[in-house]
């Protein structure tokens, strides 16, 4: 299974996969609610994670997970916060973990662990 990252911040987005990177799995992000939202849509069956910012422009992380959630979205749902919400609030629209920013390597691989993310089919995300 891969991993969606859905954040904003380009450079944060890039660590993030470089991380999931050097621990062996693949990554694709989303730099928009309505670009994890189709991505979720097309290729559900691709993810076992989803680490979601909250606080995203437009659609914020909150709106996201209640969305993916209304659409029958499984996966397990990460909130990554600069501390734009509360671990309840996050868990109340159906996420499954909280994380305040920044995460770092350790809790990271104990994200996947707990979620057991182990690798993607055909070696990418997309599956091509």
């Amino acid at each position: 299974m891969c991993v969606l990252i859905v954040e904003d911040d380009p450079t944060l987005g890039m660590v993030y996969k470089r991380n999931l990177d050097k621990l062996g799995l693949n990554a694709y992000i989303a730099s928009s609610g309505e670009e994890a939202l189709a991505e979720m849509q097309s290729n559900t069956s691709n993810y076992g994670l989803v680490l979601l910012d909250i606080g995203l422009p437009m659609k914020d992380g909150l709106t996201v997970a209640h969305e993916m959630r209304e659409l029958g979205t499984a996966v397990p749902i990460v909130a990554i916060t600069a501390g734009h919400s509360s671990k309840e609030e996050c868990l109340s629209v159906g996420m499954d973990d909280y994380f305040t920013k920044p995460v770092f390597m350790n809790e990271l691989q104990a994200i996947l662990q707990k979620w057991n993310v182990k690798g993607c089919p055909n070696g990418h995300p997309r599956g091509s």
